[in-house]
């Protein structure tokens, strides 16, 4: 899925997978938050807008 706040696959929001290694089976799951607070603390840190941008438009 990619890291949390930066997911591969173009659809917005966090994502992560569980692991349950006894089952030998993998769970994808979502979880949606509004980016753009985020977006405006680091802007406000100082971080480059291409990660910005990375955050609010996953490629």
């Amino acid at each position: 899925p990619g890291s949390v706040g930066q997911p591969r696959d173009g659809v917005p929001g966090a994502a992560y997978a569980i692991y349950r290694p006894r089952a030998r089976a993998v769970e994808l799951r979502r979880v949606a938050y509004d980016a753009e607070p985020v977006a405006e603390r680091m802007r406000a840190s100082g971080f480059p807008e291409r990660l910005v941008k990375r955050l609010l438009m996953p490629a």
